[in-house]
């Protein structure tokens, strides 16, 4: 297992390669899914102080303070906030880990882009989501967007080199079945190898860490439009701080 391979996979290059491959361009449609929960959940989609964790060069962060937000954004990479604050100004960036986040408080906390399941240990997954918890208001929400379980059974094969878009680079490795955890490595077009590991949660493991870090009110659908989660689904999980 790479250690800690989160202090240096998110640079620069990889912003560029997920870039170039189109996987940021669904910005406007997560944006709509989460106003639409935070004013189903909160009352308001206008106003509220939230914490967007981790916040990568601020995609989410900049448009939510856009749409009038207080918004902050923690993150572990000087790259991706270097990015943030260059291109997407207007949110309050912080570095740091995500197990330790500002005081708050916060009416609402975000984990998007499949940003759960880096430590690959649950005992640490509890560790930040009990820090989520704890930087919230009574009452407040918790929203996580991730792959799951089912999912990677289905879009996964053994040995297959999935493209990563038109880059020339191609994302291959393993899946430990026993473990939940993925061991993968990105090839880049020349020849450089990025690794990376994630545990990946069925639905129901999700719900019960989200449950164990002290969360209630927990739901889970397949998507920002309120589909029903299935196995060809990714996973969007509501959860509230008891009041």
């Amino acid at each position: 297992m790479e250690p800690e391979w989160w202090r240096s996979f998110f640079d620069r290059t990889y912003t560029r390669l997920w870039s170039a491959a189109g996987f940021f361009d669904h910005g406007t449609a997560e944006i709509e899914g989460i106003q639409q929960l935070l004013r189903a959940h909160l009352g308001t989609d206008v106003g509220l102080r939230i914490l967007d964790v981790p916040c990568g060069f601020g995609r989410h962060s900049f448009a939510l303070h856009k749409a009038g937000h207080h918004v902050t954004g923690l993150d572990l990479s000087a790259d991706q906030l270097a990015m943030a604050t260059q291109d997407h100004p207007g949110p309050v960036y912080v570095r740091g880990d995500m197990r330790t986040p500002p005081a708050g408080p916060f009416d609402a906390v975000l984990n998007l882009f499949s940003s759960i399941g880096y430590f690959c240990d649950d005992a640490e997954e509890v560790r930040a989501l009990q820090a989520w918890h704890d930087v919230l208001v009574p009452g407040g929400l918790l929203v996580i967007e991730t792959n799951h379980r089912d999912r990677i059974a289905v879009i996964h094969s053994p040995g297959e080199e999935l493209p990563v878009g038109a880059t020339g680079a191609v994302e291959l490795g393993t899946m430990d079945w026993a473990t939940g955890i993925m061991h993968r490595r990105v090839r880049l077009a020349d020849g450089q190898e990025r690794p990376f590991t994630l545990r990946v949660y069925a639905a129901t493991e999700l719900i019960a860490l989200v449950r164990r870090a002290g969360f209630d009110d927990v739901t889970v659908t397949g998507g920002w439009d309120g589909a029903p989660l299935g196995p060809q689904t990714r996973l969007v999980l509501t959860a509230r701080r008891p009041r």
